[in-house]
């Protein structure tokens, strides 16, 4: 039953894969599957070398984890594929069964052999990619986000997550960080967490272990002392950021302390890394991807997760500054791994907010007075120019009376 299941559980990733647009192919994760598996019922053929297709009927030696843990079927519940006879017998010849087992697993692993496909995260957010200023579609987020905070009765759980949504779209747009990254942050009223204010500024000052790439000779050269940048006050982040940590982030938190800076009414206010994407990703469905029944959002965008503003951010600096070192910044990766997975680039420190503040314009964003929605087009309806790149979504522009 063990590879049924497992196979049961591939089909249902390729359904998934088909209702989100995807190709109907399994991915690399999913043939690993069998491999991992295999581990556990052979000892004798652990690893995904010994996948090579001969003598798939051979004696295997059985063994692996499984083979001492025969005592577990005691507590297995019959379910559909594996029926309380199918149990019984099992315990009466465990070594037979994960024998089987093995030369099954190894069958449907190289079943996949050349059917696989890398992850592509890039397909939710495409039409994004191929705007000429890819963040006008988060400001589009952003300006939808700020119309529902107004409409929000101040003080309220509702108003907070508001403004926690609004600040975290923002502050990915200049700092596309990782959601281990972002969902390590910390906050103290006294400055000594990771966000603080100093000197009429906000900044982000994180230690290097808190980034994936940090023993990288790019990571070690540009930030020797820990990562330490200035956010900009572009969007209205700084209001956001005010009333997040002098009222939200308390209501949020309803009575409970808690050093994190990203926080949650429950699980003693920390946000876990997969919680974090999990409500990016719903922020972004709200407010940014396509929503046919109600005709709302951007077509063709899908909704997506905090990794993809990595994507987003590290395309628009490209096509910004057509410069690799600067995407790969931006991203706070190596150029090499940036041109393996967006063929785009990083910032030089001393250019970054020069760039930022090109591709997220403050004059756009009205400090008083009624926000105004930008008019994003679909990437498939908007006119081409000769050299067949996308024209920037336009904005709507306030009356002159109102500027």
């Amino acid at each position: 039953a063990f590879p049924s299941v497992l196979w049961s559980y591939n089909n249902f990733l390729l359904d998934r894969k088909v209702d989100v647009g995807l190709e109907e192919r399994p991915t690399e994760v999913a043939r690993d599957f069998y491999v991992f598996a295999k581990s556990l019922t052979d000892e004798g053929h652990s690893g995904a070398d010994d996948f090579d297709g001969d003598d798939l009927d051979d004696d295997c030696q059985p063994g692996g984890w499984l083979l001492r843990k025969g005592h577990l079927l005691e507590k297995m519940v019959p379910i559909d594929v594996l029926k309380l006879p199918k149990i019984k017998e099992a315990a009466r010849n465990w070594k037979e069964h994960l024998s089987k087992a093995t030369i099954q697993l190894r069958k449907y692993h190289l079943e996949l052999a050349g059917e696989t496909t890398h992850p592509d995260g890039c397909k939710r957010v495409e039409p994004i990619l191929k705007m000429k200023n890819p963040l006008n579609a988060i400001e589009f987020g952003v300006f939808r986000l700020a119309e529902q905070i107004k409409d929000e009765k101040r003080y309220t759980f509702r108003w907070a997550t508001a403004i926690r949504a609004s600040l975290t779209l923002k502050l990915h747009a200049q700092v596309p960080l990782r959601r281990k990254t972002f969902s390590g942050l910390t906050y103290a009223t006294d400055n000594s967490g990771m966000v603080k204010f100093e000197n009429g500024k906000w900044w982000l000052e994180i230690p290097g272990s808190l980034f994936k790439n940090e023993k990288s000779k790019v990571f070690r050269e540009d930030y020797p002392d820990g990562f330490r940048h200035n956010l900009l006050d572009l969007w209205g982040l700084y209001k956001d950021l005010q009333e997040y940590v002098d009222s939200a982030r308390t209501i949020i938190l309803s009575g409970v302390e808690s050093p994190a800076f990203y926080v949650a009414q429950h699980n003693a206010g920390h946000v876990t890394p997969g919680a974090f994407a999990d409500n990016f990703r719903k922020i972004t469905k709200e407010f940014i991807a396509y929503n046919a029944g109600r005709g709302t959002g951007l077509k063709g965008v899908k909704p997506f997760g905090s990794h993809a503003m990595r994507h987003i951010v590290a395309t628009a600096v490209w096509k910004s500054t057509r410069s690799l070192d600067d995407a790969a910044r931006a991203i706070h990766d190596t150029t090499k791994m940036t041109e393996k997975h967006y063929k785009h680039y990083v910032l030089d420190l001393a250019r970054q907010n020069e760039i930022v503040e090109y591709l997220m314009p403050n004059s756009r964003w009205p400090r008083q007075g009624e926000v105004l929605l930008p008019q994003v087009s679909s990437p498939s309806s908007v006119p081409r120019t000769p050299n067949h790149t996308v024209s920037a979504p336009a904005m709507i522009k306030a009356p002159k009376d109102e500027a």
